[in-house]
């Protein structure tokens, strides 16, 4: 006996896709009033490692590049 693997349905990947959008909102609203150190909760310790490599917009950087994937990973897969 053989069981199927469910696949997302459209409206999951839409709602995906939103996420990203939502990521990215954040991420350019952050290189308008940027955070400052210290970052608490557990990812503040992915903030603080962006913080000190890039500098000010660390934190803006990590959300727009994960905002951006989820994006274009979203919009892929509702093309499909």
């Amino acid at each position: 006996m053989t069981h199927a693997t469910k696949v997302p349905g459209k409206s999951a990947w839409v709602l995906i896709t939103a996420i990203g959008v939502v990521f990215v909102a954040t991420g350019m609203w952050l290189v308008i009033a940027p955070w400052a150190p210290p970052y608490g909760g557990k990812a503040g310790f992915v903030f603080h490692l962006a913080y000190f490599a890039v500098g000010q917009y660390g934190p803006a950087m990590v959300f727009a590049l994960l905002g951006l994937f989820v994006l274009f990973w979203g919009l892929k897969q509702l093309r499909s």
